[in-house]
């Protein structure tokens, strides 16, 4: 069991590296269309990526959602306040995206970019207290928000996880947009 969680622990920092070269993927794709002909068709990456989009975006939510139960309950990390703000705008965009999934439906988009920009903000907030350790008034008896648990490959904390995450989505959607 202990093997399996240091696994674990490995793999969600991991997985943050991959989902910033998605980042910078998803951004030149979209720089892409956004300077091409209207007429021309989408590239294969673009359509792939565009057609996807919402089954990433699933996968996406659902393992932030269990890599943060993961930090939690399965390490006894606790969550200080923003973790859980962070928490309380990803949850939903498992069910959202699931949903949507589901039932085929198209009006998804207007539902996901208000929890992802709001998670963005809440992470990167929650980042900057940490990477300059500013003392947070997260409450009495709360766990202060600047404190790092670990930092994987030197810069990635459980909030930058978590803000790479959203704008994952984020831009998954943009892409997946109509022009």
């Amino acid at each position: 069991m202990g093997g399996l969680i240091e696994l674990t622990r490995q793999a969600l920092p991991f997985m943050t590296l991959i989902g910033l070269i998605l980042i910078i993927l998803l951004l030149a794709l979209l720089v892409a269309r956004a300077f091409k002909a209207k007429k021309r068709p989408l590239t294969p990456i673009q359509e792939f990526f565009s057609r996807n989009a919402l089954r990433f975006s699933f996968i996406i939510a659902l393992i932030a959602t269990l890599g943060s139960l993961f930090y939690s309950e399965i390490l006894g990390l606790i969550p200080c306040p923003l973790c859980w703000y962070q928490r309380i705008l990803m949850y939903p965009l498992v069910l959202i995206t699931g949903t949507a999934l589901l039932t085929k439906s198209r009006n998804y988009r207007a539902y996901i970019y208000p929890f992802t920009i709001l998670g963005a903000l809440t992470a990167i907030f929650h980042y900057v207290l940490q990477v300059f350790t500013i003392p947070a008034a997260c409450g009495p008896g709360a766990v202060t928000c600047e404190v790092i648990h670990f930092a994987s490959y030197g810069f990635i904390t459980i909030p930058f996880m978590s803000l790479t995450a959203f704008i994952l989505i984020f831009l998954l959607m943009l892409l997946n947009a109509k022009k």
